[in-house]
């Protein structure tokens, strides 16, 4: 490849990266402004995403059933993906309450057993007895509060993806400068 080659190259490279950049920053942006509709957004995504997995599937099954011994196992993994999925989107809430219910047991079972170990330390006549019951205190009520209102793991998960976006995308916005000024060095080289 030529200097000249490389110059058009990276100039068009650099008008790309600098796109993406603005792209993701303001997606991330949007995301922090309206987190309850990006959230309930990337529950639909993940909902479409594993409908049309569900959907590839069957049909390479279906296409292939006479070359794959057991192909009815891949039609199988497909129709329950594809139920799987046709339910995300008709009801985005449930896949929040499973992570909400498997995140808040987690949290039951680690704040049961912090009370339980405070209690042993107070027979041992520990000091710190109190702070860790305290904390298990604390763990029960956090668990309890995710129960009731799930939509706290969504928003936290949509302002950490909405965080890592805007980071990515002034990566992005600053790599586009960099790489403006380097095809501007290859334009001053061949002329």
């Amino acid at each position: 490849m030529t200097t000249k080659q490389k110059s058009k190259s990276t100039t068009i490279s650099w008008w790309l990266v600098l796109l993406k950049g603005v792209f993701l920053t303001v997606f991330g942006i949007w995301m922090f402004k309206m987190p309850y509709e990006s959230f309930y957004s990337m529950l639909f995504i993940i909902g479409l995403i594993i409908s049309l997995s569900g959907i590839l599937e069957i049909v390479f099954s279906i296409y292939y059933r006479n070359d794959l011994k057991e192909w009815w196992w891949n039609l199988s993994g497909g129709i329950l993906d594809l139920l799987i999925g046709g339910f995300l989107l008709v009801n985005p809430d449930a896949l929040l309450m499973l992570i909400a219910l498997f995140i808040s047991f987690w949290l039951v079972v680690r704040g049961v057993l912090a009370v339980r170990e405070a209690i042993e330390l107070k027979k041992q006549e520990s000091n710190k007895w109190k702070w860790i019951l305290l904390l298990g205190i604390a763990l029960l009520l956090l668990a309890v509060l995710l129960i009731w209102h799930p939509q706290i793991i969504g928003i936290t998960v949509v302002f950490w993806i909405a965080i890592s976006f805007i980071i990515l995308g002034i990566f992005r916005i600053i790599l586009a400068f960099k790489l403006q000024n380097l095809s501007k060095g290859h334009s001053a080289e061949n002329h």
